[in-house]
């Protein structure tokens, strides 16, 4: 096991009501591959460069939020394969 970032999605919704329990999404893969990082700055720039399209995922994920709340570079422990596609 190893010390990665991973990026998390947090939605907002106006109606506290509507707010499912469930209000972020772990970004996993991109173009089906793992995507952590080793730094939270290498995080960081990734979200950055990718803001619109983050944010875009965001809400295909949670089509009745009204808007992402928070991007967060998060600190998780994984199992890393350098063979895993």
């Amino acid at each position: 096991m190893v010390k990665v970032y991973i990026i998390a999605i947090v939605m907002f919704w106006a109606d506290p009501t509507a707010t499912p329990t469930n209000d972020s999404v772990e970004i996993t893969h991109l173009h089906g591959l793992p995507l952590y990082f080793e730094t939270v700055q290498g995080c960081s720039d990734h979200i950055d460069q990718n803001i619109d399209a983050l944010k875009e995922y965001g809400m295909s994920v949670y089509p009745t939020a009204h808007t992402v709340k928070t991007i967060y570079c998060l600190q998780r422990e994984r199992n890393i394969d350098n063979n895993e596609v």
